[in-house]
């Protein structure tokens, strides 16, 4: 059997072939996504421990966390932000130009990624951890009494990232991003996927959001980077053909 170049070294560029993976077929993604959702419900009751946990590591708590310690998880749950999705995309065009094949898919699922959990976060309306009110959503035709410098003001999910909890799009960004690099370079599988996993805990450390929140923003991360990395684009944009 013939190996392609992602099997036979993971340093190289992406493979010539991009046949949709059997992980990829859209029953493989459904099945991630409701185990992605089913594992956020499950953590539901877990919540406001996590919350009582993390408001202690804030200034003024117990267990406060050192400066370098949080300066460094401030630092790597930017992972799959703009700035780190920038320099690691320069650095593959400058490595490996075979990889910007990948850039429009890539680019397409960052995209997709945004609208979907933004539209969430405003549909569901989970106010932050600093609220303490872990099982309280603000449907689009409610609202939230946010306590304001003149008292209480009444306000609607879109009007305030406050209310923007339910997914984490900070782990669903690390997912979207992890998957292309594992996928690009099979050697760097287990970091991305370690950087996943502390971009998740520092948000939940951070007092950012609850467990279940980033669970569920890795299974929506991690379906549209498979999507897109299959199935939109697998080959770049199409070849203009010279003219003779």
């Amino acid at each position: 059997m013939n190996m392609t170049p992602e099997q036979t070294d993971g340093t190289k560029g992406i493979a010539s072939v991009h046949a949709v993976r059997d992980g990829d077929s859209w029953m493989s993604l459904l099945s991630i996504f409701a185990i992605g959702m089913t594992g956020a419900m499950i953590l539901l009751p877990l919540d406001p421990i996590a919350a009582e946990l993390a408001l202690k590591m804030q200034p003024g708590g117990g267990l406060t966390l050192g400066g370098d310690v949080k300066r460094e998880l401030e630092f790597v749950q930017q992972f799959g932000a703009f700035t780190s999705v920038v320099l690691i995309w320069v650095a593959i065009l400058r490595l490996d130009p075979a990889g910007k094949r990948k850039l429009p898919s890539f680019l397409i699922a960052t995209a997709m990624n945004s609208l979907i959990c933004n539209a969430l976060k405003m549909l569901l309306g989970r106010p932050r951890p600093k609220f303490l009110e872990p099982h309280q959503l603000t449907l689009p035709w409610e609202t939230f009494n946010m306590p304001a410098e003149t008292g209480v003001r009444a306000i609607h999910a879109w009007e305030s990232s406050q209310l923007w909890s339910f997914p984490s799009s900070h782990t669903a960004a690390a997912a979207v991003l992890a998957v292309y690099l594992t996928r690009m370079y099979p050697r760097l599988r287990e970091l991305a996927i370690a950087l996943v996993v502390i971009v998740a805990t520092a948000r939940v450390v951070l007092f950012a959001h609850y467990p279940s929140d980033v669970v569920a923003g890795a299974a929506i991360g991690l379906v549209i980077g498979k999507l897109a990395y299959s199935r939109i684009l697998p080959e770049g944009l199409p070849r203009k053909e010279k003219v003779s």
